[in-house]
């Protein structure tokens, strides 16, 4: 989806993870098509692939639908 990876790969953004992380990053996985408020306490560590290491950052924004008389939608 164009829209989320302009926001997930946002070069200021990607420039203060990589700081914080210490590593180079790159958008791995998104899960958009999820749609669960029952998720059990988990970890990612299954989604990542065998030979990557441990160092990535999740992420989770939680939205549902936004009714168009509320006006533009925005998250911080």
């Amino acid at each position: 989806m164009p829209s989320m990876r302009d926001v997930c790969l946002y070069p200021r953004l990607v420039s203060l993870v990589e700081k914080l992380v210490g590593e180079p990053l790159a958008m791995f996985l998104s899960l958009s098509g999820v749609q669960s408020s029952q998720r059990e306490w988990h970890q990612d560590f299954y989604l990542k692939p065998g030979y990557e290491n441990t160092h990535y950052c999740a992420v989770w924004i939680a939205v549902g639908d936004v009714d168009a008389a509320s006006g533009p939608f925005e998250y911080v």
